[in-house]
C-alpha cells in the first residue's frame, strides 16, 4: 500500500491509498454493468449475460453507519 492520505469532508472521513495489484498471480473478479442503462442506473452484476460489459473497479467506496445500541 502506498499514496496513503486521509481528510474530512461534511462531516465524512475519507481514506485514499493504492495497492499495487501488478505482481498479483490470481484472478480478479470482474464485475459487469450495461452501458445501456439509464444514467441513474447504478446496478452490478457479478455474473455476465449477454449486453453486459466487464468492468475491473479502480477506486471502491466503503461506508459504515455506526449505530447506537
Amino acid at each position: 500500500m502506498s499514496d496513503f492520505s486521509v481528510y474530512q469532508k461534511e462531516r465524512t472521513l475519507h481514506y485514499r491509498f493504492f495497492v499495487d495489484l501488478s505482481k498479483y498471480k490470481g484472478d480478479l473478479d470482474p464485475v459487469y454493468y450495461d452501458p445501456l442503462g439509464s444514467i441513474g442506473d447504478d446496478s452490478v452484476y457479478y455474473t455476465w449475460r449477454k449486453g453486459l460489459v466487464t468492468f475491473y473497479p479502480k477506486e471502491i467506496h466503503l461506508s459504515y453507519e455506526v449505530t447506537k445500541q
